[in-house]
């Protein structure tokens, strides 16, 4: 909740362009959303979501109590049937059939019973945790081989994946708490070197994925209805690979304990046929095969980010490419802009060319089969020169410095028939933390914008929530507060005041400190020079005309010598449009809290609603965190069925609330309520900041 009102808040605030700023663009925090919509097997781990992060929490390494594993297991089985069912070779099906039970009702019922009895004693029963810690370990590696069939080990990868993690989880347990479990050194260096055989980039486990998906990619197993084995394979594939490239290296040196992995950049190439001419214009609604829930994956389905290819005899050209940034920003490349047009080709040997070209190789038929895919370059960008056709049969693009994080059978197309739907979606990312600069940058009047230094990672911030005057501004990496969102303000001449969207101040100069003020005077103008390398300058626009500068997470300002030398990193900045109030219709599907301050018999109560819209998803387990203001203090009581903890930190007020009773699980349609008591006296208002509800922002 911003501090602004009707009277106060700027009238661009209120007057947005139809549809937002910027309605084709995602920020972070609903990526984040989609770990949701995976399945757990750790609690608190997710299996990545597809072209969004992948959830890194190292601390909770087995279920909590309120996880069954063996329900896990079991939502994996029954999606493998449905692939099963089709399986038109009955001598496969009934092969595939029961090696599916096997794993279920021999290797991971007993692993399930040993991991959870080590569960168990290891914090009830101490005396026993080391002899059940042999035990769940050494029925690890006497299973393992069960889950790598020499037939039919592709079709039970994520299996497989999952007895990994919990190997993986296993290690690191008794490497971490080896004197707990009364282990030797000797013991411990061994599981040290154990850890690193299988979790490293190059390790057992991660070549083990790719080796048996490339062996088998492509295969349908006699199914009459080949895309849904496809589907399943490039979902499974992509799962594992998702644990090859991002979540098992990081494990794989003890030592390391990393909260989250972002990706900077995500680029979807979308292909598709239009085979109606007349239809030509239409966005693509491609339908999606990888989630259930009711929500629809928000990279891929929405109309206004989608793009229509144009068709070809041979297959589909890919007109643009879309590049998504972790700050929300989004970049659309069109073969206009490209040194050549974008075309399709379906021989490996045509080169010397620039733009994008997906191409799609469509076999009509009763049910559509999607036989291959090949990406090609992007200027020096290179993303691809590999050709994926009936004989080239790996699913995986290769390019050095871009890794694939998402391959999706987005439809069936059938030029028999004249239907129309789009066929993939592939997404890849740089290996490379980076933020690129709009070559075509113009000055976004009105607009609220996130302000990044060029070489880093940090983010114009608040140094903390509170409602006095001058509140310093440091760098603080992208959290998707309202704190980091600034309105860029005419002020003159190619001049703006940066407004904070939090607390309505406006960024200035004050006897060298960088702080937001409320007085509106020539120290809060800024002059934005864009430099020769698409970067831009915050000038001062009084004074000597010192550039905002960084210096660690701090702010300074240097002089215009100092910005061309040595110190021109530090005062490069890239200013970003944020989409986040575009997104109405996203939000809509969104949980949401609501805050309201009433004055009882001269005690302030602090009124919240946390509401999930009927268009949601169930919320399990939920807790609710956001930022106070210093202001409202430690002393938070309430009477509401909830647990409330008040800790103090360098933005303020860090409240956590968690649910008692039978209230662990918000419903779509449902709301609940409660009231924090605050100290006397208290501030006349106390807007709550960076709110995540199970370490996903929502709005408040």
């Amino acid at each position: 909740m911003s501090l602004y009102t009707a009277e106060t808040i700027p009238a661009t605030f209120l007057n947005a362009p139809e549809g937002g700023f910027r309605a084709q663009d995602l920020p972070k925090e609903e990526e984040d959303l989609l770990k949701t919509e995976l399945m757990m097997v750790i609690s608190q781990m997710a299996l990545g979501p597809l072209g969004g992060l992948v959830g890194l929490v190292l601390n909770e390494l087995w279920p909590n109590p309120q996880t069954d594993l063996k329900q896990v297991f079991q939502g994996i089985l029954d999606k493998m049937m449905v692939v099963i069912e089709r399986m038109v070779d009955e001598k496969i099906k009934t092969a595939v059939s029961n090696l599916y039970h096997k794993l279920m009702e021999n290797e991971l019922a007993g692993l399930y019973k040993v991991v959870d009895y080590y569960h168990t004693v290891a914090r009830t029963d101490p005396g026993n945790a080391p002899a059940a810690f042999i035990s769940a370990h050494e029925q690890i590696l006497h299973d393992m081989p069960a889950f790598q069939d020499a037939d039919y080990g592709y079709l039970v990868l994520p299996f497989f994946a999952q007895v990994a993690n919990l190997h993986i989880m296993l290690l690191r347990e008794g490497i971490n708490y080896a004197d707990e479990l009364g282990l030797s050194d000797a013991h411990r260096e061994e599981l040290i070197k154990m850890l690193k055989d299988v979790a490293s980039e190059d390790g057992a486990y991660t070549s083990y994925m790719k080796k048996t998906f490339d062996a088998h990619a492509f295969s349908t197993g006699g199914s009459d209805e080949c895309y849904l084995t496809l589907d399943y394979q490039r979902e499974n594939y992509v799962r594992g690979a998702e644990y090859g490239r991002y979540f098992w290296p990081a494990l794989a040196d003890c030592n390391n304990a990393p909260e989250k992995l972002y990706r900077e950049a995500t680029v979807y190439l979308r292909c598709g046929s239009v085979l109606h001419m007349e239809d030509a214009a239409k966005p693509l609604v491609a339908p999606n095969y990888l989630y259930e829930h009711k929500r629809e994956p928000a990279l891929v389905s929405y109309k206004a980010d989608m793009h229509a290819p144009v068709s070809s005899d041979n297959g589909s050209s890919l007109l643009g490419l879309h590049l998504h940034y972790s700050d929300g920003h989004s970049t659309w490349y069109y073969a206009d802009d490209m040194d050549e047009p974008a075309y399709t080709v379906n021989d490996s040997s045509e080169s010397g060319y620039s733009g994008v070209t997906l191409y799609l190789d469509v076999q009509g038929g009763e049910r559509d089969e999607l036989r291959g895919f090949a990406g090609w370059q992007l200027g020096d960008a290179k993303l691809s020169t590999y050709l994926h056709s009936a004989s080239a049969v790996h699913v995986e693009f290769k390019a050095k410095d871009w890794s694939v994080c998402d391959v999706r059978y987005a439809g069936r197309c059938n030029p028999l028939r004249n239907v129309y739907e789009s066929g993939v979606i592939v997404g890849v990312h740089p290996t490379d933390e980076y933020i690129t600069p709009d070559k075509q940058f113009t000055v976004p009047s009105g607009a609220l914008c996130r302000v990044h230094v060029a070489e880093g990672d940090g983010t114009l911030d608040l140094a903390r929530y509170a409602l006095s005057e001058a509140v310093p501004v440091v760098l603080r990496k992208h959290n998707g507060s309202d704190s980091q969102l600034w309105q860029f303000q005419e002020a003159g001449e190619n001049a703006f005041r940066l407004v904070n969207a939090y607390n309505g101040q406006a960024l200035a100069l004050r006897e060298g400190q960088v702080l937001t003020t409320s007085v509106l005077q020539e120290a809060t103008s800024w002059a934005l020079e864009v430099a020769e390398d698409h970067t831009q300058r915050l000038t001062a626009t009084i004074g000597p005309g010192h550039h905002l500068a960084a210096d660690g997470n701090a702010l300074t300002t240097t002089t215009p010598a100092a910005a061309t030398g040595g110190q021109a990193g530090n005062a490069r900045w890239v200013v970003v449009v944020d989409p986040t109030r575009s997104l109405a219709k996203l939000r809509s599907t969104l949980p949401n809290l609501t805050t309201s301050l009433v004055n009882v018999d001269g005690r302030s109560d602090l009124h919240m609603t946390l509401t999930n819209p009927t268009s949601g998803s169930t919320v399990e387990n939920w807790t609710l965190q956001f930022i106070l203001p210093a202001e409202a203090g430690t002393a938070l009581t309430t009477t509401s069925p909830v647990n409330v903890t008040a800790v103090e930190e360098e933005r303020g007020i860090h409240v956590t609330l968690i649910p008692t009773g039978d209230q662990r699980d918000l419903h779509p349609g449902r709301a609940f309520s409660f009231v924090l008591a605050t100290t006397n006296p208290a501030p006349a208002a106390l807007p709550p900041a960076a709110v995540r509800l199970n370490d996903t922002a929502i709005s408040g």
